[in-house]
């Protein structure tokens, strides 16, 4: 029994020292360059180019837009610029564009260009880009309402309140309603998880600019998403 014992602490131990050294190490030895820039830290496998301050400046720009307390906060993000690296680190969302661990709350980037302002995520064959600075807004949002709400709550809340939010503050409020449903209707969407995501935008977008709502509101709404789609798009007549 004793030894039994010894063996299971021995398997909790190295199960625990090999996460410890895969979250909190590895990265900081593998992404050898680093760029402090505001609220940012800012690794890479490769050498940075100042152009990120850019970047990073239009990522901050879009978060101070909100109500976030970003006094003494810091956000780590690392570019992967590696699919198997990236792999490594995306807990099986390696077709992505990026990753935050709520556990450590790093960010990993698949793939971006820092001086076109540009991250490329790669699904079937086809490679897909959006802007680096929403990238790392979108991520760094999840971040910041994990610190809200904490660790437990925001797991569970519902697809289109937290990645709504996230998507609202990348892109920013939207009360131009003729031209968004106008890019809406004639956007061609990558895929069904891309066509999905811009429903949360638009249905967080809506409480926001017509409900009034704010982003500690939106957090606790409780409302249920197929119900707030359809005011969004009777609202904005798309069938």
């Amino acid at each position: 029994m004793v030894s039994d014992r010894k063996k299971l602490f021995g398997i909790l131990f190295i199960t625990a020292l090999c996460f410890f050294l895969y979250t909190y190490i590895l990265p900081k030895i593998v992404f050898k360059y680093n760029f402090y820039y505001k609220n940012f830290i800012f690794h890479s496998t490769e050498p940075i180019e100042d152009s990120i301050k850019y970047v990073l400046s239009n990522s901050q720009k879009n978060l101070k837009q909100f109500d976030f307390n970003l006094s003494g906060f810091t956000q780590d993000i690392y570019l992967c610029n590696n699919k198997i690296l990236f792999t490594i680190y995306a807990f099986g969302s390696f077709n992505a564009f990026a990753v935050n661990n709520n556990i450590t709350n790093n960010i990993f980037i698949a793939d971006a260009s820092i001086n076109s302002n540009t991250a490329y995520r790669q699904n079937n064959g086809k490679v897909y880009h959006r802007k680096l600075s929403e990238i790392i807004a979108h991520e760094t949002t999840h971040t910041l309402v994990q610190k809200k709400t904490g660790l437990i709550r925001s797991t569970f809340l519902p697809a289109w309140i937290n990645e709504g939010t996230c998507e609202v503050v990348a892109k920013g409020v939207n009360d131009n309603d003729s031209l968004l449903r106008a890019n809406f209707l004639q956007t061609s969407f990558f895929d069904k998880n891309s066509e999905k995501y811009a429903w949360y935008y638009m249905c967080v977008n809506f409480l926001m600019v017509h409900k009034g709502y704010t982003v500690d509101s939106v957090l606790v709404c409780r409302s249920d998403f197929d119900s707030i789609k359809a005011e969004t798009k009777e609202f904005y007549k798309i069938k």
